[in-house]
């Protein structure tokens, strides 16, 4: 199976799952999106150790502009 692809999908759900519901009009801050990246890297290290977290900061960034329309 691509790596990429389930890195995507890790990415997809947490960034989901944290900003989802998030209120409009409330900024999401730097430590929210660090927080976000932390989580994924947690979730995917074990499988795919060597990611790096540049990579993963820059696909939740992209994730979460995607959603927000930012």
């Amino acid at each position: 199976m691509n790596t990429d692809y389930l890195i995507e999908i890790a990415v997809e759900d947490a960034v989901q799952f944290t900003f989802g519901d998030w209120p409009e009009g409330h900024g999401i801050g730097t430590s929210d999106v660090s927080a976000c990246v932390n989580q994924v890297i947690y979730e995917i290290r074990h499988r795919f150790p060597d990611v790096h977290s540049e990579y993963i900061r820059m696909l939740v960034n992209n994730e979460v502009a995607r959603i927000t329309g930012e």
